[in-house]
Protein backbone atom coordinates (compact mmCIF):
# COMPACT_ATOMS: atom_id res chain seq x y z
CA UNK A 1 0.00 0.00 0.00
CA UNK A 2 1.75 3.48 -1.15
CA UNK A 3 2.54 5.80 2.02
CA UNK A 4 2.34 2.22 4.58
CA UNK A 5 4.06 2.83 7.68
CA UNK A 6 4.20 0.96 10.82
CA UNK A 7 3.36 3.28 14.49
CA UNK A 8 5.56 1.92 17.42
CA UNK A 9 4.67 2.89 21.01
CA UNK A 10 5.41 6.31 22.32
CA UNK A 11 3.90 9.97 22.45
CA UNK A 12 1.20 10.61 20.41
CA UNK A 13 2.01 13.99 18.27
CA UNK A 14 -0.43 15.38 15.46
CA UNK A 15 -2.71 12.91 13.65
CA UNK A 16 -0.43 10.19 14.29
CA UNK A 17 -2.56 9.87 17.37
CA UNK A 18 -5.52 8.55 15.58
CA UNK A 19 -3.48 5.58 14.40
CA UNK A 20 -1.88 4.89 17.95
CA UNK A 21 -3.95 2.05 18.95
CA UNK A 22 -3.69 0.35 16.02
CA UNK A 23 0.32 0.88 15.86
CA UNK A 24 1.01 -0.77 18.73
CA UNK A 25 -0.19 -4.28 17.55
CA UNK A 26 2.09 -2.91 14.45
CA UNK A 27 -0.99 -2.83 11.70
CA UNK A 28 0.06 -0.98 8.64
CA UNK A 29 -1.99 2.45 9.02
CA UNK A 30 -1.37 4.99 5.50
CA UNK A 31 -1.22 8.96 6.08
CA UNK A 32 -4.77 8.91 4.24
CA UNK A 33 -6.13 6.32 6.65
CA UNK A 34 -5.10 7.95 9.43
CA UNK A 35 -5.74 11.94 7.99
CA UNK A 36 -9.02 10.30 7.52
CA UNK A 37 -9.30 9.11 11.52
CA UNK A 38 -8.33 12.46 12.33
CA UNK A 39 -10.70 14.42 10.51
CA UNK A 40 -8.08 16.46 8.69
CA UNK A 41 -7.95 14.97 5.35
CA UNK A 42 -10.03 13.34 2.09
CA UNK A 43 -11.61 9.58 2.27
CA UNK A 44 -8.53 6.87 2.07
CA UNK A 45 -6.23 6.46 -0.37
CA UNK A 46 -7.56 3.57 -3.41
CA UNK A 47 -4.79 1.70 -5.08
CA UNK A 48 -2.92 3.23 -7.42
CA UNK A 49 -3.86 6.84 -6.38
CA UNK A 50 -1.76 9.51 -5.07
CA UNK A 51 -1.81 9.83 -0.84
CA UNK A 52 -3.71 13.12 -0.41
CA UNK A 53 -0.98 15.62 0.57
CA UNK A 54 -1.59 17.58 3.93
CA UNK A 55 -1.77 21.20 3.79
CA UNK A 56 0.74 23.66 5.18
CA UNK A 57 -1.44 25.17 7.42
CA UNK A 58 -2.17 22.17 8.80
CA UNK A 59 1.27 21.59 9.32
CA UNK A 60 1.44 25.24 11.04
CA UNK A 61 -1.49 24.56 13.20
CA UNK A 62 0.18 21.15 14.53
CA UNK A 63 3.64 22.97 15.34
CA UNK A 64 1.61 25.89 17.03
CA UNK A 65 -0.24 23.61 19.27
CA UNK A 66 2.89 21.15 20.06
CA UNK A 67 4.76 24.39 21.48
CA UNK A 68 1.62 25.60 23.60
CA UNK A 69 1.36 22.36 25.15
CA UNK A 70 5.49 22.25 25.98
CA UNK A 71 5.13 25.50 26.99
CA UNK A 72 2.16 23.96 29.85
CA UNK A 73 4.34 21.18 30.72
CA UNK A 74 6.79 23.13 31.44
CA UNK A 75 4.26 25.91 33.82
CA UNK A 76 2.58 22.75 35.29
CA UNK A 77 6.40 21.33 36.21
CA UNK A 78 7.54 24.43 37.65
CA UNK A 79 4.28 24.92 40.08
CA UNK A 80 4.10 21.28 40.65
CA UNK A 81 8.06 21.60 42.30
CA UNK A 82 6.98 24.74 44.13
CA UNK A 83 3.93 22.81 45.49
CA UNK A 84 6.14 19.87 46.64
CA UNK A 85 8.53 21.40 47.92
CA UNK A 86 6.26 23.93 49.75
CA UNK A 87 7.64 26.90 48.50
CA UNK A 88 5.53 30.35 48.39
CA UNK A 89 7.73 32.42 46.16
CA UNK A 90 8.05 36.58 47.37
CA UNK A 91 8.65 39.05 45.96
CA UNK A 92 10.39 41.84 47.99
CA UNK A 93 11.12 45.65 47.97
CA UNK A 94 14.74 46.49 49.10
CA UNK A 95 16.59 49.42 50.16
CA UNK A 96 20.43 49.39 52.29
CA UNK A 97 22.44 52.16 53.44
CA UNK A 98 25.76 51.11 54.00
CA UNK A 99 27.54 52.88 57.20
CA UNK A 100 31.25 53.78 58.12
CA UNK A 101 30.53 52.12 61.49
CA UNK A 102 27.71 50.22 63.07
CA UNK A 103 24.87 52.39 65.04
CA UNK A 104 24.28 51.78 68.22
CA UNK A 105 21.52 48.59 68.83
CA UNK A 106 19.48 50.93 71.58
CA UNK A 107 19.31 53.48 69.73
CA UNK A 108 18.06 52.51 66.60
CA UNK A 109 15.47 50.06 68.26
CA UNK A 110 14.37 53.29 69.66
CA UNK A 111 14.02 55.44 66.46
CA UNK A 112 12.29 52.82 64.77
CA UNK A 113 9.61 52.19 67.28
CA UNK A 114 9.04 55.71 67.23
CA UNK A 115 8.38 55.89 63.60
CA UNK A 116 6.38 52.85 63.42
CA UNK A 117 4.79 51.88 67.46
CA UNK A 118 5.20 48.61 69.33
CA UNK A 119 7.70 45.75 66.95
CA UNK A 120 5.64 43.25 65.28
CA UNK A 121 7.89 40.55 66.87
CA UNK A 122 10.71 40.67 69.35
CA UNK A 123 14.55 40.69 67.77
CA UNK A 124 16.76 38.06 66.18
CA UNK A 125 20.43 37.95 66.54
CA UNK A 126 22.83 35.79 64.20
CA UNK A 127 25.69 35.38 65.03
CA UNK A 128 28.41 35.65 62.45
CA UNK A 129 29.07 32.52 59.84
CA UNK A 130 31.67 31.09 57.67
CA UNK A 131 30.18 33.71 54.94
CA UNK A 132 27.20 35.44 56.31
CA UNK A 133 28.61 38.94 58.85
CA UNK A 134 27.09 39.01 62.63
CA UNK A 135 23.42 41.02 62.02
CA UNK A 136 20.44 41.81 64.45
CA UNK A 137 17.09 41.63 62.67
CA UNK A 138 13.91 43.83 63.87
CA UNK A 139 10.90 43.95 62.67
CA UNK A 140 8.57 46.95 62.51
CA UNK A 141 5.90 48.23 60.01
CA UNK A 142 5.55 45.09 58.65
CA UNK A 143 8.94 45.46 57.08
CA UNK A 144 12.22 43.69 58.72
CA UNK A 145 15.01 46.20 59.30
CA UNK A 146 18.66 44.52 59.23
CA UNK A 147 22.19 45.77 60.75
CA UNK A 148 24.97 43.87 59.90
CA UNK A 149 28.36 43.82 61.23
CA UNK A 150 31.36 43.22 58.56
CA UNK A 151 34.65 42.26 59.97
CA UNK A 152 36.07 45.65 58.49
CA UNK A 153 34.12 47.61 61.32
CA UNK A 154 31.76 48.99 58.69
CA UNK A 155 28.11 48.00 59.06
CA UNK A 156 24.95 48.20 56.10
CA UNK A 157 21.81 48.93 57.43
CA UNK A 158 19.08 47.05 55.16
CA UNK A 159 15.44 47.04 54.83
CA UNK A 160 13.42 44.81 53.07
CA UNK A 161 8.71 44.14 52.22
CA UNK A 162 6.92 41.69 50.88
CA UNK A 163 4.89 43.22 48.16
CA UNK A 164 3.51 40.40 46.39
CA UNK A 165 3.96 36.39 47.02
CA UNK A 166 2.32 33.48 44.84
CA UNK A 167 1.66 32.55 41.11
CA UNK A 168 1.90 37.14 40.73
CA UNK A 169 5.13 37.33 42.12
CA UNK A 170 6.44 34.16 39.58
CA UNK A 171 4.44 35.67 36.66
CA UNK A 172 2.71 39.27 37.16
CA UNK A 173 5.24 40.72 39.43
CA UNK A 174 4.54 44.46 40.12
CA UNK A 175 7.37 46.19 40.06
CA UNK A 176 6.04 49.92 40.26
CA UNK A 177 4.53 49.11 43.90
CA UNK A 178 7.70 47.12 44.39
CA UNK A 179 10.50 50.56 43.83
CA UNK A 180 7.86 52.52 44.97
CA UNK A 181 8.24 50.64 48.35
CA UNK A 182 11.68 50.30 48.05
CA UNK A 183 12.11 54.01 47.64
CA UNK A 184 10.12 54.52 50.95
CA UNK A 185 12.27 52.02 52.69
CA UNK A 186 15.09 54.04 52.00
CA UNK A 187 13.94 57.22 53.15
CA UNK A 188 13.37 54.81 56.77
CA UNK A 189 16.93 53.19 56.58
CA UNK A 190 18.01 57.44 56.45
CA UNK A 191 15.95 58.51 58.86
CA UNK A 192 17.34 55.60 61.42
CA UNK A 193 20.73 56.51 60.12
CA UNK A 194 20.56 60.45 60.90
CA UNK A 195 18.76 59.58 64.42
CA UNK A 196 21.37 57.32 65.51
CA UNK A 197 24.34 59.47 64.46
CA UNK A 198 25.50 57.57 61.77
CA UNK A 199 27.49 58.15 58.71
CA UNK A 200 27.78 57.13 55.21
CA UNK A 201 31.70 56.26 53.91
CA UNK A 202 32.74 58.88 51.13
CA UNK A 203 32.61 57.84 47.42
CA UNK A 204 29.51 55.52 47.78
CA UNK A 205 25.85 56.32 47.09
CA UNK A 206 23.95 56.72 50.46
CA UNK A 207 20.81 54.30 49.77
CA UNK A 208 20.44 51.44 46.83
CA UNK A 209 17.70 49.63 46.00
CA UNK A 210 17.40 46.20 44.45
CA UNK A 211 15.15 44.00 42.59
CA UNK A 212 16.98 40.84 44.07
CA UNK A 213 15.61 38.76 46.57
CA UNK A 214 15.66 39.96 50.25
CA UNK A 215 18.15 37.57 52.68
CA UNK A 216 16.29 38.90 55.55
CA UNK A 217 15.27 36.26 57.76
CA UNK A 218 11.49 36.52 57.79
CA UNK A 219 10.68 33.01 58.50
CA UNK A 220 10.13 34.14 62.23
CA UNK A 221 7.09 36.50 60.67
CA UNK A 222 5.24 33.04 59.08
Amino acid sequence: MLGAKTFTAGCCRGTESAGFILGLRGFPISDSSVDAHAGLGGPPAVAGEEPVRKRPNERLNRQAATMLLRGLCVIATLLGAALLQGCDPMLYANARAPLVAPVDSVCLKAALQARFGPPDMRPIVEKRGRKTPAALWLYYGRAAFAQTYHDSGSATLRASKPVASGLQALFAPPHARQDSVSRQLGRDVLAMRDACGGRTPEGVSEVEFSRQQSDINFEAQR
